[in-house]
């Protein structure tokens, strides 16, 4: 058969494997094996439970078939055919004859088959447990519990389960380390912890690529030059035309593709306000645990100091590193700035600048301290 030609769409192809196919069934059916009561080592049980257990024999010819039927190598298609014609001879062989070497063969394979087939089941059970996925993980609780009612401004709450601030028990090394709100595009949420939990990417992705993919679409839709809008407008104008000629009931259209289209937008606009509204009121909800938990870090680090554990420098020190490294570099230079300002020490007249330009500082202030910043640094 030429190469350009697809080998499925050969009657003569078809008619062939159609009679092989037939064949190997009618075969097999004639292999006297045992059932299911008296061999089951035969027999593999139904992946669903609803469903009765299938010949053994019959049931892998059909997935072979199944199997190879997008097949359009020449050199696939010629192997596979000359395996069907080769199982046909040791099926016949062994219809003929229970007590022959071929029947052996048979009920061996049939047992190494379903060892096979089980020991990927358990392999594919195995793997779906490890992936992520969206159903609630049994023994955890929600960060936030909605509270308002239906049509009212979505309002939410700490969850009560979860109490907040945490106790301190339930923090593995005894040191407070607050959550910060962050936002992914424009899903908000806590970082907990580092590295940030897959699950929480996987969440905050698939949320932000629907609804750009939502965005999206409603800016086509608005636009006047989308096709989708000239071929309503066009249509909605062949109605009304053929209306004038034809009774109404006779009319093939009724009209209504641009309100359809209208409606359509309406409906994309609403439930993206309503997506923004429910963001901003759970992204309220996290800035009130985040400070919660900042409030009791400072309480804790105070209690500690009094205690004699610590130190105020050990303590600032701790803290520092841990906001540049949660924040970068300029939220750590600020947390520095200031801890600066409060000990009276002097800041440098650069950053003095600096600050100026970004609204930090005020112009004229501290300006003493920043000098004498820059004079310390000359020498």
């Amino acid at each position: 058969m030429p190469l350009f030609l697809q080998p499925a769409r050969s009657s003569r192809h078809r008619i062939a494997c159609l009679a092989l196919y037939k064949a190997l069934l009618r075969t097999a059916s004639l292999v006297p094996l045992p059932s299911q009561t008296d061999d089951p080592s035969l027999y593999i049980p139904p992946a669903k439970p609803t469903k009765p257990a299938q010949p053994p024999l019959k049931a892998i010819i059909r997935n072979a078939f199944k199997r190879n039927s997008h097949d359009v190598s020449p050199r696939l298609i010629t192997s596979a055919l000359k395996n069907g014609y080769k199982s046909l001879s040791l099926l016949s062989a062994a219809a003929s004859d229970p007590m022959s070497v071929e029947y052996t063969q048979i009920v061996t394979f049939l047992r190494e088959n379903k060892t096979r087939v089980l020991s990927l089941r358990e392999r594919k059970e195995k793997e779906l447990d490890t992936k992520p996925s969206n159903t609630p993980i049994p023994g955890t609780v929600p960060i936030l519990v909605k509270v308002s009612k239906e049509g009212e401004p979505p309002r939410y709450i700490p969850n009560p389960e979860r109490p907040v601030p945490r106790p301190i028990e339930q923090i593995p090394n005894g040191i407070r380390k607050p959550p910060r709100l962050d936002a992914a595009g424009t899903v908000p949420f806590l970082r907990m912890q580092k590295p940030q939990s897959r699950v929480i990417e996987r969440i905050v992705r698939l949320k932000n690529r629907k609804r750009m993919e939502n965005t999206s679409a409603l800016a086509e839709l608005q636009r006047e030059d989308d096709e989708r809008r000239i071929m309503a407008e066009w249509e909605d104008e062949w109605d009304e035309r053929v209306h004038q000629i034809l009774p109404r009931g006779k009319a093939g259209g009724n009209g209504g593709y641009v309100q359809q289209l209208e409606e359509t937008v309406r409906v994309l606009g609403v439930g993206l306000n309503r997506e923004r509204e429910d963001m901003i009121a759970r992204a309220e909800a996290l800035l009130g645990i985040e400070k919660a938990e900042e409030e009791q870090m400072i309480k804790e680090d105070r209690e500690r100091v009094e205690r004699g554990e610590v130190t105020e420098e050990e303590v600032f020190n701790m803290r520092h590193s841990w906001r540049r490294n949660k924040k970068g570099k300029e939220a750590g230079r600020f947390y520095h700035e200031e801890e600066r300002r409060r000990r009276g020490l002097p800041v440098s007249k650069k950053r003095y600048l600096e600050g100026v330009r970004k609204g930090r500082f005020k112009e004229g202030e501290d300006m003493e301290r920043a000098e004498v910043g820059s004079e310390e640094q000359r020498f």
